[in-house]
This record gives C-alpha cells, sequence and structure tokens, in this order.
C-alpha cells in the first residue's frame, strides 16, 4: 500500500510539474524584482480594485546599477481570465511603460531580460 501512495505521488508530480510556469511568483505591486528566470510572472493580488473607473494603467519599469549597461525586458500584460494578451512589450531601461487596461484581473509575463535588471509593476 505504501508503495502504491508513493507511485500515485510521484505519477501526480510529473504530470503537474508542466504546469507550474502558470503559477504566479510576485504579486502586483511588485518593485525592484531581480530577473533572474524567463517566464517570471507576476499576478493582480485578490484585494477589491478601489479605482471603480473603467480603465486603468498598468506601469512596468526596468532599472539596472550598472552605467554602462542598458537594460531591457520583453513582456506580455495578460488578462486573468485568458481572452486578452497584450504584447509584446520591450521596455528599455529609464522609461516607464503604461498601458491601458480594464477592470478585470491583470497579470504579467517577462518573456526576456538582459541579466543584472530588476523589474517594478504596478497599477494606478
Amino acid at each position: 500500500m505504501k508503495k502504491l501512495i508513493l507511485i500515485l505521488s510521484i505519477i501526480l508530480i510529473a504530470l503537474l510539474y508542466p504546469f507550474s510556469d502558470l503559477i504566479a511568483q510576485y504579486s502586483i505591486p511588485s518593485f525592484n524584482v531581480e530577473l533572474n528566470q524567463t517566464n517570471l510572472s507576476f499576478i493582480g493580488d485578490d484585494e477589491p480594485v478601489i479605482n471603480s473607473a473603467e480603465e486603468r494603467k498598468i506601469n512596468v519599469e526596468v532599472e539596472d546599477g550598472y552605467v554602462n549597461q542598458a537594460s531591457f525586458a520583453v513582456i506580455y500584460i495578460y488578462s486573468i481570465d485568458g481572452t486578452t494578451e497584450l504584447g509584446p512589450y520591450t521596455i528599455s531601461e529609464g522609461n516607464t511603460l503604461e498601458v491601458t487596461i480594464d477592470k478585470r484581473d491583470w497579470g504579467l509575463r517577462v518573456n526576456d531580460y538582459l541579466e543584472d535588471c530588476e523589474l517594478s509593476v504596478w497599477i494606478d
């Protein structure tokens, strides 16, 4: 019986592993998050939206600590319900990307980036 439980546990983990990228790793807002892997995800928190306006703005900035290097990140912005994906957007260091979104819950996925940079994301 113990062997059966162990085998079933291993099979379950093996089946769920490909979907591990779908789990958000950071919430929105997040500031100065070090980019250290591709497919890094950010997702809006579950708190009620205080600003009930039909349109809001999601803001994204990329920074690094080096003078001789210009950081960038390539991101996608998507609705949590899966009906809308915006991008790809390339954000270079020192610029703020503002994308108009509606009152649905939204997330952000980092597709590519230059090493040693940090990303901040928030919604106004």
